[in-house]
């Protein structure tokens, strides 16, 4: 399933989407099943919201990669 919903993100990414990867809203599974009308016999690991965005967000500042990787 991970593989799966990379391949999605990436794809959406490669089309000029906006997309992101949400399991928190996952605690009302129940409610979303019926909202979305999801059979019982499938499982949800995770949402996955897709769309234009309605402005470019500023880059988010980054640490070195020195920083945060050490190499054993």
């Amino acid at each position: 399933t991970s593989l799966a919903l990379m391949n999605l993100l990436l794809s959406a990414h490669a089309l000029g989407l906006g997309a992101s990867a949400m399991t928190g809203p996952l605690v009302a599974v129940h409610r979303l099943r019926e909202i979305l009308r999801v059979p019982a016999q499938w499982g949800l690991v995770a949402l996955v919201p897709i769309g234009y965005a309605a402005e470019v967000p500023r880059p988010t500042d980054r640490k070195p990669t020195g920083a945060v990787v050490r190499y054993l």
